[in-house]
């Protein structure tokens, strides 16, 4: 699945050029981590270094602007902001998007990421690659 997703996400953005940042360096990537206390995810990091952020059907936060998302572009101040909210679930992930109706989704130490629900709920996702496959087809997160 994971190549399909890829390719699939190049040609999004190759369509759509103001829906990506610029990929970013390995120094950015562990700046960044450092400044949220967390490692992130292979696909995570790879995703980083090739568009850096992205506005699909759902944001993909990152490391560098993406003019289809404004000012809402940044893991880092996601992270901060929603540590800071004290929303629950998020106290060691890295938020890398919502889904759509403000409930964050966020990255853990084991490459897995999940669904923050409102309601306390913590709702398993998969790994990066499946949450970049319904980012791009907006299939409900959760």
């Amino acid at each position: 699945m994971g190549l399909v997703v890829w390719t699939k996400l190049a040609l999004e953005l190759k369509l759509s050029p103001r829906s990506s940042g610029v990929g970013v360096s390995e120094d950015v990537i562990r700046e960044a981590e450092a400044s949220v206390g967390c490692t992130f995810s292979n696909g995570y990091r790879k995703f980083l270094r090739r568009y850096g952020s992205a506005d699909l059907a759902f944001p993909v936060f990152g490391l560098s602007p993406c003019p289809a998302l404004g000012t809402a572009w940044s893991v880092v101040e996601a992270t901060r902001e929603l540590r800071a909210d004290q929303w629950p679930g998020t106290e060691d992930l890295y938020i890398v998007s919502d889904d759509g109706t403000g409930n964050p989704v966020g990255g853990k130490a084991d490459g897995s990421f999940v669904l923050c629900a409102e309601s306390h709920e913590v709702v398993p996702i998969g790994d990066f690659d499946e949450f970049l496959r319904r980012a791009l087809t907006g299939e409900f997160l959760g």
